[in-house]
C-alpha cells in the first residue's frame, strides 16, 4: 500500500519527518529512526568542501544529508547492504536535492571494491553496529537487528574498510557506545588510522557518557585531544544546554 505526501509517494509503513536544516527525511520504524547520534557525528566532523566522501552503513543517509546541508563536504558515496535502506537513501537523497551528490553502493563494507575505491575519499565516517552477534534482545525486526549488531560485519570490518577508503591524511570520523571504545582505538592503529580527537556525550552533566565521537587521520601522527564533552539537557530543569542549542542551530562544535 503506498500514500501520497505531497509530491512524492510513500510505502506502506513508512514517515515523513522534518530534520534540522531544512531536511526532510523518509523513515521506517522497522529500522533504526534518526537520532542525536547522527546528529551529534555530522557536527563533530570538520568541515571538508572540496572532499569526496564515504559513509558505511548509511542507513536512511541522514549523516550524509546533514553533510552536505551544511557545507561538510562535497558529495558522497553511501554504503549500506540492506537494499530497502539503501533505495530509501537513495529516495532521500532525490527528496532533498542531492541526487546529484549522493550515489549509493548496496554492499557488504567487507566486499567495497578496493580496485575501484582505494584510495579515492578524503572524508569517511560511520555509526557502526555497536553490539556483537548474538548479544542484546532478539525481538527486534530484523532491519533494527542488522542495524545494531555486528551480523555483517563488526567495528573491525568497518574501520578496515574505512582505513582502504582513505587517501593518506584522510579524516575518519565514528560515533560509538562507550564500551567499544577500546575496540576501536585498536583497529584504528591496526588499520593505519590514527587517533586525533576525543569528545564525550552526556544526556546530563550528572549522567555518564553514552556516546563517544572519534576523529582518526589515515597516516596521523600520535597526538589525542580530548575536548570538552557534551551535555544535551540540564539535569534540574530538563532544557536543552545552551551548548547543545548551538550545536543543533549550527552542525558544529566549534
Amino acid at each position: 500500500m503506498e500514500n501520497n505526501c505531497g509530491s512524492f509517494i510513500l510505502k506502506d509503513g513508512e514517515r515523513l519527518d522534518e530534520v534540522n536544516r531544512n531536511i526532510k527525511l523518509i523513515q521506517n520504524p522497522k529500522g533504526l529512526l534518526y537520532g542525536t547520534d547522527a546528529y551529534m557525528l555530522a557536527s563533530f566532523m570538520k568541515s571538508r568542501p572540496n572532499d569526496l566522501a564515504c559513509e558505511l552503513g548509511a542507513g536512511s543517509g541522514i549523516i550524509s544529508l546533514l553533510a552536505l546541508s551544511g557545507g561538510k563536504i562535497r558529495s558522497c558515496m553511501c554504503v549500506e547492504i540492506q537494499e530497502y535502506f539503501a533505495e530509501l537513501c537513495r529516495r532521500n537523497a532525490e527528496l532533498n536535492g542531492y541526487s546529484d551528490r549522493i550515489s549509493v553502493l548496496c554492499s557488504d563494507v567487507r566486499d567495497v571494491s578496493k580496485a575501484e575505491h582505494a584510495g579515492r575519499y578524503g572524508v569517511v565516517f560511520t555509526n557502526p553496529p555497536y553490539m556483537q552477534s548474538g548479544n542484546g534482545k532478539r525481538n527486534e525486526t530484523d532491519e533494527k537487528y542488522i542495524a545494531r549488531h555486528e551480523v555483517f560485519g563488526g567495528i573491525c570490518d568497518f574501520i578496515k574498510c574505512a582505513a582502504m577508503l582513505l587517501a593518506y591524511g584522510g579524516y575518519f570520523y565514528c560515533v560509538v557506545r562507550c564500551d567499544r571504545l577500546a575496540d576501536v582505538f585498536c583497529h584504528m592503529r591496526e588499520s593505519g588510522i590514527e587517533p586525533k580527537r576525543l569528545l564525550f556525550v552526556h544526556a546530563t552533566e550528572k549522567s555518564e557518557p553514552s556516546v563517544a565521537l572519534v576523529e582518526g587521520i589515515r597516516g596521523g601522527k600520535m597526538s589525542l585531544t580530548v575536548e570538552r564533552p557534551i551535555f544535551l539537557s540540564d539535569s534540574c530543569s530538563g532544557e536543552m544546554t545552551e551548548r547543545a542549542k548551538y550545536v543543533y542551530d549550527n552542525l558544529t562544535f566549534d
